[in-house]
């Protein structure tokens, strides 16, 4: 596998593109799943984690990583290395990036001295409920949300067309 000098110019752009369309689905996602909850729940989602965090945690795994999967399937610098690349970029930002700018900023807003990662899944839970149960999120989020990103990535043709 011979890399050229053009395949290594295209990470730093093709980085700060991830990063914009991640965001943007990720708020997507979360404009979705707050609207859509209500209609199949009477019950509001922080009176409910398991439920709730269950089905936020499919949406997050699920929305950004196909859609993103389906994106880098259509670029024309596109091979087996920006989809790995890019499969764990994204992975890293969401799994650890994220939670850690929370915990920066649960370190900044409390006045405890507790571990730096359990604030920032208290933080965060209150708003995501997958971040209540932070080991089920890392590892069937993570799973699922590299199959999502893998059956976008992997697709011959958009099934709809057909």
């Amino acid at each position: 596998m011979n890399l050229s000098d053009k395949t290594y110019k295209n990470f730093p752009p093709h980085s700060l593109k991830l990063i914009v369309l991640f965001i943007s689905w990720y708020g997507l996602t979360f404009a979705f799943a707050a609207l859509s909850y209500p209609i199949f729940s009477s019950v509001p989602y922080d009176r409910s984690i398991t439920k709730s965090g269950l089905y936020y945690g499919f949406l997050f795994s699920v929305i950004p990583y196909f859609s993103i999967g389906s994106w880098v399937r259509k670029q024309s610098y596109s091979n087996l290395i920006f989809a790995w690349f890019s499969l764990l970029f994204i992975l890293f930002i969401d799994k650890f990036v994220i939670i850690y700018m929370i915990g920066i900023f649960a370190n900044l807003t409390s006045l405890s001295h507790d571990f730096f990662l359990q604030n920032a899944y208290d933080l965060a839970c209150e708003e995501l409920p997958f971040y209540c149960h932070p080991m089920i999120y890392l590892a069937f989020g993570t799973l699922l949300a590299a199959a999502s990103y893998l059956t976008a990535f992997l697709m011959k043709e958009n099934p709809i067309r057909r």
